[in-house]
């Protein structure tokens, strides 16, 4: 399953020029980056020398050695030249958190007898008390979860989408 990747403090210096339409750049080092698997992803923003301009959030998608696969122009920002010598800073973003909140989507809590919930959309994992559920002890159906016994009573039940 593809997902976003966090690494901390990741601040690379870019070793090329980078022009508006690049989406391959070159960077100093990969050696902090975290394991990508295909469809992963890791929100980044190239800082101009300095530190003073317009600064680029930007999506990376792979990497290779020092190579860095990226699309350009992410969160409302445009693809624009950066000097040999900017900065590629692994960031959270306004984007990335977004993306967070909305991976829960309902908590409820179990009442000893209740075996259906209804959530908005199909959950990827369920968590009663911090345990995860495997998936042979609950049905989806259009909004419902039903689970094969009740959770039991006061249980906090989290359902990720």
């Amino acid at each position: 399953m593809a997902k976003q990747l966090f690494a901390n403090n990741i601040s690379i210096t870019i070793d090329e020029f980078l022009s508006a339409s690049d989406t391959t750049v070159t960077v100093s080092s990969t050696a902090n980056f975290p394991a990508m698997s295909s469809g992963d992803w890791i929100m980044g923003t190239i800082v101009p020398v300095g530190g003073q301009g317009t600064k680029e959030v930007i999506k990376i998608t792979a990497f290779s050695g020092t190579a860095v696969t990226i699309v350009r122009g992410q969160e409302g920002t445009f693809a624009q030249e950066f000097l040999y010598g900017s900065i590629l800073e692994f960031r959270i973003t306004k984007g990335s958190l977004e993306y967070l909140r909305d991976r829960i989507a309902y908590n409820a809590v179990g009442t000893g007898s209740q075996t259906i919930f209804t959530v908005i959309r199909n959950p990827v994992a369920i968590y009663i008390n911090g345990l995860y559920q495997n998936q042979n002890t609950y049905t989806f159906t259009g909004t419902s979860v039903t689970f094969s016994e009740a959770p039991p009573l006061n249980t906090t039940i989290e359902f990720l989408v």
